[in-house]
């Protein structure tokens, strides 16, 4: 049972991350271009930042490779969406007070029983 549990959660924390089957199938892809860039000096941070930030000042290389590299298609994925509702809090119309009549009210038991009054009643010295 622990063992379904663990695979179950495991499972789940792929599929959140949204992978598809062929970022899979294009991971050697990043690992051959990863070892092109390391060749030419890049650390993995100047990777990340030229192929999936954001970016604007990051240097823009186009490569037909750029293309095959996984994870490219929702890196930027609006999974964090705002939603603001927008409500105007004007009521307009003609409200009328309504009071309550103070009524004296007392509890009434609906049932009494002499062997429960007996039972529990306070201790005698």
């Amino acid at each position: 049972m622990k063992l379904a549990s663990i695979i179950l959660s495991c499972t789940i924390l792929i599929q959140s991350f949204n992978f598809d089957i062929s970022d899979i199938q294009k991971i050697s892809n990043l690992m051959e271009h990863l070892d092109c860039h390391f060749e030419d000096g890049d650390t993995i941070d100047d990777f990340i930042a030229i192929h999936y930030s954001g970016d604007e000042n990051a240097p823009k290389t186009e490569h037909e490779k750029h293309q095959e590299l996984p994870f490219k298609h929702q890196h930027l994925d609006a999974h964090f969406q705002l939603v603001f509702i927008v409500s105007a809090n004007e009521f307009f119309g003609y409200y009328q007070e309504s009071f309550l009549v103070n009524t004296k009210f007392t509890y009434k038991e609906p049932s009494t029983s002499l062997v429960i009054n007996k039972f529990f009643q306070p201790p005698r010295v």
